[in-house]
């Protein structure tokens, strides 16, 4: 009876030991950690965004100024621009932000909503907005009669 009480003990105390010592500190993959991974270029990070809206008409200069939200994945990463890329009819918008290695953070997510002033514009044609996300793509269309929408 003693010994099956040692064997006992000795298998709880090496299960307890995996558990608890050995397996938190391995990262396990998980279904949001499969989603997340953020396109890198350089030392920029792809930045995921949740809404795009047009803040201000498409001016008679061809400049259109929009409104892009998202979240930045801690406090230390920083907007650092928006790529934007005229084709056709077509405007590519790709925001990027920095990672500063030297902060010490929190790990939380934080919002952030950002101004994009979109120049080169025909104000007569129709566009169709496309922002490109760390987790996908936002389509907007503005033509010069829906403009404040």
């Amino acid at each position: 009876m003693k010994k099956n009480i040692k064997c006992l003990f000795v298998l709880l105390s090496f299960t307890s030991i995996l558990y608890f010592g050995i397996l938190p500190g391995v990262e396990q993959p998980t279904a949001m950690t499969k989603k997340t991974v953020m396109k890198a270029k350089g030392d920029l990070v792809q930045l995921g965004v949740d809404s795009v809206r047009i803040s201000r008409a498409m001016t008679k200069k061809g400049e259109l100024e929009i409104i892009v939200k998202g979240i930045l994945p801690t406090p230390a990463y920083q907007l650092d621009h928006f790529e934007i890329d005229i084709k056709k009819n077509r405007v590519y918008i790709t925001p990027w932000a920095r990672y500063d290695r030297e902060k010490i953070v929190i790990q939380m997510a934080v919002p952030y909503e950002e101004k994009c002033l979109i120049k080169g514009l025909e104000p007569a044609k129709k566009y169709t907005l496309r922002v490109n996300g760390a987790y996908g793509v936002i389509d907007k269309t503005v033509t010069p009669e829906n403009e404040n929408e």
